[in-house]
C-alpha cells in the first residue's frame, strides 16, 4: 500500500523469494486488487505466473473470466491469459 510504485515492486520481489509460496500468492492476489499502477499490475500478474501455485492459477483463471476482465486494460487481460497459458495448469488445479 506504499505510495511509491518502486517500493511496491521491491515488495513483489520479496514475495517471490519468500518461503511460503501459498501465502505469497494470497498477498499478491490482494495486492492486485489494490494496485492502480498499470505497470505494477502487469508485474503482479507475472509474479503470480512465476509462483505457479494452485491459488495463483485460480486467481489467473478469475482474471481471464468475463467478470475478472471488467474494467481492465487489453494489455492486462492479455498478460493474464498469456501467464495462464504458459503455466499449463491441469484441469485438477
Amino acid at each position: 500500500r506504499d505510495a511509491s510504485s518502486d517500493v511496491r515492486r521491491r515488495a513483489l520481489s520479496g514475495l517471490l523469494n519468500a518461503e511460503s509460496l501459498a501465502r505469497s500468492a494470497a498477498v499478491l492476489s490482494e495486492a492486485l486488487d489494490l494496485e492502480r499502477d498499470p505497470d505494477v499490475q502487469l508485474e503482479v500478474v507475472a509474479a503470480l505466473r512465476q509462483l505457479g501455485t494452485p491459488f495463483a492459477v485460480q486467481r489467473l483463471v478469475r482474471l481471464c473470466s468475463p467478470a475478472g476482465r471488467s474494467g481492465k486494460s487489453p494489455e492486462f487481460v492479455c498478460a493474464a491469459m498469456e501467464a495462464l497459458a504458459e503455466m499449463h495448469p491441469t484441469v485438477a488445479t
